[in-house]
């Protein structure tokens, strides 16, 4: 079980970079074609991280499919795949981390 773990590891390092760039993509498509959505996604946080209500906001963006009232189909297609890409990246992780438990426990 042990001999997996790296590839995994290198899975999940591989899925975040993606995550980014497309999470990248999304921003630059809102910036420049739906500036007031962008405005809305990137405005500034009262929490402490920053970052952190930032990314919290995209997800939530995602999730509830605020991108589909903006009609835009690259954003919808990028922002559906982005979304079937998440769970199976959260998935993913939580079997990481039962592996892991196993190994190291």
């Amino acid at each position: 079980m042990s001999e997996i773990l790296p590839t995994l590891v290198w899975t999940l390092i591989l899925a975040s970079f993606s995550w980014f760039f497309m999470v990248a993509k999304v921003f630059s498509i809102l910036r420049k074609r739906h500036q007031m959505a962008y405005d809305a996604l990137v405005k500034s946080s009262y929490l402490f991280i920053p970052g952190f209500r930032k990314n919290m906001d995209t997800i939530r963006f995602l999730r509830k499919g605020h991108y589909r009232s903006l009609n835009d189909s690259e954003l919808t297609r990028l922002c559906n795949f982005m979304k079937s890409f998440l769970y199976c990246y959260v998935a993913f992780f939580m079997t990481f981390v039962g592996l892991l438990s196993t190994t190291v426990g």
